[in-house]
């Protein structure tokens, strides 16, 4: 099943709770905290003072902008003029006590403003001796007098909040397993069919799901799938345009309202793509809690992946355009002079670091389609990872030069990234080598098996891990092969077709296929897989140990299609290998990283009948579920009575092999286990698949059962599986259907 059950947990905060040096900003703390003396700074800093140089060219601005248009106020002026400093020490002084500001906090602003990045003396040594009496007006542009803040002046200030928001799309499975539960009462059952007929189970369009769209723009989600990504979309713009000021009254820092609605606009955008960015590896990373959480399959979470960068890189993007089309790095011509404050201390490169960080995410973004990643995948990952690196990088110098010395929170949504990236690059490690360290260290340890099968066009691994794992059907390894000329590091995702944990004891009594199933009654079973070698040009590396020992060492294996990249060049290894056997063949190292995968779903292990549906080298997760199917027959566990292999195939050469792998099929009958070979007939015609599952599915011996679908194929007929089945749900007889669907979508 897919994302079918969701609950969306959104927290969306916007306080102005200051938090002493904690929290995020809009999420604990403001951007300008203490407001009190923040907003005392904001009165007075623009105003000319006896030592502000008057421009020859000036011209007086109708509205207070804080002094005259051209006239600039220095930092060493700043920190010298007494009429200023001491008007803004008992400015704060008082508004901080009113608003039960700490002493130590309001000096600790003091020091960080007051000089305009110069060092001043303590606060309290430029307190008057008796309290001022004067008010400044509102419209003055000079400070020639120790004064009052004007009031109306000093709240006005007050109204500046830049708002942030964590956006989470949480997946939970709690509400599926009420669902399973509900499904065994009649009334409900009948709602929970229509639901997952229609909404949870079925493609977006038609039939089309894992089919590429046309012109290979991409894969179109389920609808549940498509549904959450619609509501993240809406969450999103949301909260970018929803709680700003609706007041028109005149705003200190703003020459006009509509540039203070386009400041507020483009940094509640900006926060909200820091806020994406830092969910990004939470759906791309393959030690993703989300993965474990949800027990959805990878290629719908990468869809997560793709969509949540998307939006972050169009939030980066707008925000970027409202700023450069309004001002410039400075500031001038959205900000007034007041507001120059905001630039105490800071670097103006910050400017060209956000230039750079929306021009690598753009790249990103056109550079991720379909077609690309599928013509030139190994360039595509080595690039995308390349500059999402520069992006995180330019969008940390952003922040950091933007507020030098500041801690306003917005480092923390990279902190999120950093910490998910570094949790998932550990893990990755300690698998490999958990499962490698003997084949590095340890000479006894046999080599993996590389090896072609018959007929040239697939390959078999198979790997001794150094730690025995409970490997399970719906598994997935990732193989490095590290001497093949490519990038060593990078690895590429295999189904594991079967395995042997190395505790059954090898029998002579054997089917000769991949389950030593006994033909007797009464005789005992052996579960463990013995990976079959090609006759035809032998393996590459030494097998001895293998054939000798067959159940004595754990064991995984997998069956590989080239395609391009690194299999095509394990390919052309082999090939170059077999047409010169004097050399006695190569070794091809080969490195493990995993089990990934939650293991077999519970809708697998609570059928009475399990129809598995394959197309082409897709049979080998279909071998897996057999071979849990017949571990569970072994062990009187579980309702599973029967297990129909369904394997629609063009290649002669992987047919064989698989039936060397399966065995006796009369053996098998035995336990319940029919296969079913779909080939183009002589006149060419085929068996149709939507009736072959619906007369499955409808028969009479499905009568009150739970009927499993277990379906790993090409596009196409992935889609036609999918499809029937969601046709057949709530249909009269079977007590149950259920879509179990293994994909890689590229």
């Amino acid at each position: 099943m897919l994302l079918s059950p969701l609950s969306v947990a959104v927290v969306a905060f916007t306080t102005t709770v200051h938090a002493d040096g904690f929290g995020l900003v809009g999420l604990g703390r403001d951007l300008f905290e203490p407001k009190c003396c923040y907003s005392c700074l904001s009165s007075f800093w623009g105003l000319d003072l006896s030592c502000t140089y008057i421009s020859s060219t000036n011209t007086s601005l109708v509205r207070r902008s804080g002094g005259k248009e051209g006239n600039t106020t220095s930092p060493h002026c700043h920190s010298t003029n007494t009429v200023y400093l001491t008007s803004l020490a008992y400015c704060i002084q008082t508004k901080c006590a009113q608003e039960s500001v700490s002493t130590r906090t309001a000096q600790m602003c003091w020091n960080d403003v007051a000089g305009d990045g110069l060092n001043v003396s303590a606060l309290s040594t430029y307190l008057p001796p008796t309290a001022p009496t004067t008010q400044i007006p509102y419209n003055a542009t000079t400070l020639q007098e120790v004064s009052l803040v004007n009031e109306q002046y000093y709240k006005n200030t007050r109204t500046i909040l830049v708002a942030a928001v964590i956006a989470f799309c949480i997946l939970l499975r709690p509400v599926q397993m009420l669902a399973n539960v509900l499904l065994k009462a009649a009334p409900t059952r009948v709602v929970i069919n229509f639901f997952r007929r229609h909404l949870t189970e079925s493609a977006l369009i038609g039939s089309l799901h894992l089919r590429k769209f046309p012109f290979r723009l991409g894969y179109i989600p389920s609808r549940v799938t498509t549904l959450l990504i619609i509501a993240y979309v809406g969450l999103n713009v949301a909260l970018s345009i929803l709680t700003y000021p609706k007041d028109e009254k005149e705003d200190t820092w703003f020459v006009d309202l509509s540039m203070r609605d386009d400041s507020f606009l483009s940094n509640r955008i900006g926060v909200l793509c820091f806020a994406n960015i830092s969910l990004l590896l939470l759906f791309a990373g393959r030690n993703s809690p989300i993965l474990s959480i949800t027990k959805a399959g990878r290629s719908d979470i990468i869809a997560f992946h793709r969509w949540i960068g998307r939006i972050a890189t169009i939030e980066a993007v707008i925000h970027v355009y409202l700023y450069s089309s309004a001002t410039d790095e400075t500031g001038h011509g959205m900000f007034t002079k007041t507001a120059g404050l905001r630039t105490i201390g800071y670097n103006a490169s910050y400017w060209e670091m956000g230039e750079i960080a929306v021009g690598a995410m753009a790249i990103i973004f056109i550079f991720s389609n379909l077609a690309i990643r599928t013509w030139i995948y190994e360039i595509f990952l080595f690039v995308h990872i390349a500059l999402s690196g520069v992006a995180l990088w330019a969008l940390w110098n952003h922040i950091t030069y933007r507020y030098t010395g500041a801690n306003y929170g917005f480092e923390f949504w990279l902190y999120i990234f950093f910490a998910t990236w570094g949790y998932d690059r550990i893990l990755r490690v300690f698998r490999v080598l958990v499962c490698n360290w003997k084949s590095l260290f340890v000479r006894s340890h046999p080599s993996s098996i590389v090896e072609l099968l018959p007929g040239d066009e697939f390959i078999q691994v198979t790997i001794f891990p150094s730690h025995p794992w409970n490997f399970s059907a719906n598994q997935h390894c990732f193989l490095y092969f590290p001497t093949l000329f490519t990038n060593p590091f990078q690895s590429h995702p295999f189904t594991i077709g079967g395995w042997s944990n190395g505790q059954a004891r090898p029998s002579s009594k054997t089917s000769g296929g991949f389950m030593n199933l006994s033909s007797g009654e009464g005789e005992s079973t052996e579960m463990d897989t013995i990976p079959m070698v090609s006759s035809k040009n032998g393996p590459i590396n030494d097998v001895n140990s293998l054939r000798q020992h067959p159940s004595s060492r754990p064991y995984i294996r997998f069956l590989i299609r080239p395609e391009k990249g690194a299999t095509s060049h394990l390919l052309k290894r082999l090939l170059r290998n077999s047409r010169n056997p004097s050399k006695g063949g190569s070794k091809v190292p080969v490195f493990m990283e995993g089990p990934y995968g939650p293991g077999a779903h519970g809708e697998f292990k609570n059928a009475d009948t399990v129809i598995g549906m394959a197309g082409g080298v897709g049979i080998t997760s279909i071998t897996a579920h057999l071979q849990h199917y017949l571990s569970l027959q072994q062990q009187n566990k579980g309702t599973l009575t029967r297990f129909l292999m369904v394997w629609k195939v063009r290649e002669e050469s992987i047919v064989s092999a698989v039936k060397n792998m399966i065995g006796d099929t009369d053996i098998l009958a035995r336990y319940g286990v029919e296969v079913m070979i779909l080939r183009k007939s002589d006149d060419g015609s085929r068996v149709d698949l939507g009736d072959l599952i619906k007369n499955e599915i409808s028969g009479a011996h499905n009568v009150g059962k739970k009927v499993c679908v277990v379906a790993c194929a090409p596009g196409a007929m992935a889609d036609v599986i999918r499809s029937n089945v969601v046709s057949c749900i709530g249909m009269k007889g079977p007590a149950g259907v259920e879509l179990v669907e293994e994909a890689f979508a590229w």
